[in-house]
């Protein structure tokens, strides 16, 4: 950073005063190296001025200081932004405290949540954050309602919502029945929170049942809970009841019925059920529902796993002629897959008949045998030269191929750009 920090000094003696952006990225810079003790003195000195700083740039100074066990820097800072106005409305903190002395996250975390400085969602955040999770059991809603701590349905769902990210799922049900029992109605974003979380967790069927409770309920389902489920029923091989529910969403006149269609058509290509997705797709259109390139994407990886690479090809030729363009994934899928068949002439009779179409990144793993390195020169260069993949994209495959010693002889010739 010293070059950096000659240039800002040198700014404002040349009469360029620096401005907000120039501010920023300074304080960036310095947590992107790792000196927080740098980027907190930095921020101190020019917060009086005209600088105003972003909660992401302070939220980014917090989170430096406190990997650096600096946790009442930490908190000082959040006292600064509050005397200027400026209250934090996200802050990403990781507490990297020793495991026995919990009593400073926790007195930071209390004096966040007390004053009002930051909101139930960053405090779903630091649930996230805090390494010692002992601090979540004393962190329990027996806090909330005292000392200016008001409880609310998003207080809840940021708690239960963290608490299925931890898989802590009997205390995250525990606080469902809380938030009941004190006289607040789950909504649409608790309910779904917990059937996705359930699906994610493996608990399909305890999904289904609770669905099926809450509807009772009153609850109205909406596109997220039956993708959420349907993909979930496709991961545990129950197809009936997937098709059950895919056909009462579509009953029920889902406005995102594509959403719905491509869930099912994943769920079923990654189980090998190719023809039943197809039959799928072949319906979208008398649905008023036309495919997308998603919608291809997952068919032609689904072909391409099982070998059928070829079929896979043909598809994609079909797809453009219905108008819908490929885009890097499908030429990923495609490339990649022939080339797990050792047929590098046909990955590279791709990438000849779309040469209009640059590919930024392709993934290629090559399967061929150690001594059979020349269709493996023929791919590269063939990439290289005809500039149908960037440098990253070289970079990439430089890691994909098996036989190094190819890179000895490309390694210092200068290609076309």
């Amino acid at each position: 950073m010293d070059m950096e920090e000659m240039l800002f000094l040198e700014m404002n003696e040349c009469g360029c005063p620096p401005d907000n952006y120039t501010y920023r990225c300074m304080i960036d810079g310095f947590c992107k190296v790792d000196n927080a003790e740098f980027g907190y003195k930095f921020l101190l000195e020019n917060f009086s001025k005209e600088f105003l700083p972003s909660k992401e740039t302070v939220g980014r100074v917090i989170n430096c200081l406190c990997v650096k066990n600096k946790l009442l820097d930490a908190v000082g800072i959040i006292h600064r932004m509050v005397q200027k106005g400026v209250v934090p409305d996200v802050v990403y903190i990781t507490f990297e405290a020793d495991k026995k002395d919990v009593a400073a996250p926790k007195s930071v975390v209390e004096d966040l949540l007390k004053k009002n400085h930051i909101t139930y969602y960053a405090y779903e955040l630091l649930y996230d954050g805090i390494r010692d999770k002992k601090i979540l059991k004393e962190l329990s809603m027996k806090d909330v309602g005292k000392e200016g701590l008001n409880a609310d349905v998003v207080t809840y769902n940021s708690i239960i919502c963290g608490l299925f990210k931890n898989s802590k799922v009997a205390e995250a049900e525990s606080y469902l029945h809380k938030m009941v029992n004190r006289g607040f109605d789950p909504d649409a974003f608790t309910y779904n929170t917990i059937i996705g979380a359930h699906c994610k967790l493996g608990m399909i069927q305890k999904a289904d049942k609770i669905l099926n409770n809450v509807v009772f309920k009153g609850f109205v389902p909406d596109v997220f809970t039956f993708c959420s489920l349907i993909y979930g029923l496709c991961q545990d091989g129950d197809f009936n009841r997937a098709k059950s529910l895919f056909n009462e969403a579509i009953g029920k006149g889902m406005e995102s019925n594509i959403i719905l269609y491509n869930t099912l058509i994943k769920g079923m290509c990654q189980q090998g059920l190719i023809l039943e997705a197809l039959k799928l797709i072949t319906e979208m259109p008398r649905k008023s529902c036309r495919p997308n390139t998603w919608t291809y994407n997952v068919f032609i990886n689904g072909l391409c796993k099982m070998g059928f690479v070829s079929d896979a090809s043909n598809i994609l030729n079909d797809v453009v002629t219905k108008g819908i363009l490929p885009d890097i994934f499908t030429f990923n899928t495609l490339i990649d897959g022939y080339c797990k068949l050792s047929k590098l002439a046909d990955a590279i009779e791709i990438l000849n008949k779309w040469k209009g179409v640059v590919l930024d990144v392709v993934y290629i793993t090559f399967e061929a045998d150690k001594k059979d390195v020349a269709a493996h020169k023929i791919v590269v260069e063939d990439l290289l030269k005809k500039n149908h993949i960037t440098y990253y994209a070289y970079e990439l495959s430089y890691d994909g191929i098996r036989d190094k010693k190819i890179w000895k002889k490309l390694s210092m010739k200068v290609w076309p750009i």
